[in-house]
């Protein structure tokens, strides 16, 4: 018997046993689906992470206020001037801004609404966020300082407001108040916005000064979050000591936490990381056992397969049949049981990882490695669990296969 003849049988006796085969096929697809899906969405994530770190970098520090230190109702600390000249004091300070995030506005341009978050930066945000512009420019430093009535925009909040109409140059209501649109940022991915409002493509940008103004009147220079700049990860990292050193000097702990947390992107990214592996172990564990019990039915079954066709074999070997021949027809019949399962889980799994994906905004990456790793895993462990019975089935005595009676 020939390997295609091997074959041909094979799947003749797959399609007899359909709903069999489909039941021991299944542990084999769950496992390879599940090992598939981790592998491309983690992958997927960690270019997320490198796409956010190397847009940003790892020299951004920024200090903000601990909310979780507070209780409902309890008065607040901010960040106030005196810190600011502190920051810029800092050895390879670059350059910093204040942050006021998530206030929520109605913006509306001729009878068109739109509820979004409205974001108060300086005239540095758009370069150390590398935020570029579809049309117009960002604030100059006279702007903001003054604080003129003028924002830039999302590109999906110009479209609904605008239509067809250039945005630049036009004016628009913004917490009942007009605002002179200077100009349209590019679209984003909100994946990668690092310390947004959320809003992403929606986002309206004003002067922090403005801002400042609506959520605290007549009391300037108070800030929940300030980002810093510096000239190497180094300064970076040295200057979030000594920030997070001032902050508790000057402001203290409440309840045993410090008022104000002090963050690098770099500390992020190894967290999350680390949690992405642990994730990933656990799946991988998870996959393995369903691919051992798998293996373990396919070995079932094809035990099974040897007692029900005994009778059959018997009658092989008396037309001639080798030993060899035998085996490799119950060997391949495990094979292509565990290829079958390992194709489906292969596909079940890209599948998911292209939805998941899809619905992180992540780019999808299917190497040629993962599905070679995949054919080869499968046919591995179609041998492996298939030569035990394939091995017994060729050393049935003909005289008492005939013999036998199912």
């Amino acid at each position: 018997m020939d390997l295609r003849e091997a074959l041909a049988q094979a799947g003749d006796v797959i399609r007899e046993n359909k709903v069999r085969s489909f039941f021991t096929m299944l542990a084999i697809n769950i496992g390879v689906a599940a090992l598939i899906a981790i592998s491309i969405v983690g992958l997927a994530f960690r270019s997320s992470i490198g796409e956010v770190v190397g847009k940003y970098g790892t020299t951004l520090v920024w200090a903000q206020v601990n909310w979780r230190a507070y209780v409902a109702g309890e008065s607040r600390r901010f960040l106030d001037e005196r810190d600011v000249f502190y920051f810029r004091s800092l050895p390879g300070f670059r350059r910093g801004e204040p942050l006021i995030v998530g206030t929520t506005m109605e913006v509306a341009f001729r009878g068109r609404r739109e509820v979004t978050g409205v974001v108060g930066v300086s005239e540095h945000h758009f370069d150390l966020f590398s935020i570029g512009m579809a049309d117009g420019r960002g604030f100059t430093h006279e702007e903001v300082e003054g604080g003129q009535r003028v924002c830039v925009i999302g590109p999906e909040l110009a479209l609904r407001l605008f239509e067809d109409e250039p945005a630049v140059g036009q004016r628009i209501q913004v917490g009942g108040s007009l605002y002179t649109v200077v100009g349209v940022t590019v679209e984003r991915n909100p994946q990668t916005e690092f310390l947004s409002d959320g809003s992403g493509n929606l986002s309206v940008f004003v002067p922090h000064t403005l801002l400042e103004g609506m959520v605290w009147p007549g009391i300037p220079g108070r800030y929940w979050v300030y980002l810093l700049d510096f000239d190497t990860p180094e300064a970076a990292e040295r200057a979030a000591r000594l920030v997070d050193e001032h902050l508790r000097n000057r402001y203290g702990l409440l309840r045993g936490e410090p008022r104000f947390r002090v963050e690098r992107l770099s500390t992020y990214v190894v967290m999350v990381d680390r949690i992405l592996s642990i994730v990933s172990l656990i799946v991988t564990v998870i996959a393995a056992v369903s691919l051992l019990v798998g293996g373990l039915g396919i070995m079932n079954i094809m035990l099974v397969a040897v007692t029900e066709r005994t009778r059959e074999i018997g009658v092989r070997m008396a037309v001639g049949a080798k030993r060899r021949d035998i085996l490799l027809q119950f060997l391949v019949e495990a094979v292509v049981l565990c290829l079958l399962g390992g194709g489906t889980g292969l596909f079940l799994g890209v599948l998911i990882a292209l939805a998941v994906c899809a619905a992180l905004s992540w780019q999808f990456m299917l190497s040629a490695g993962v599905v070679v790793l995949t054919i080869m895993g499968a046919l591995v462990l179609g041998m492996v669990f298939g030569i035990y019975p394939a091995y017994l089935a060729s050393r049935l005595m003909p005289v008492e296969a005939l013999r036998y009676e199912v």
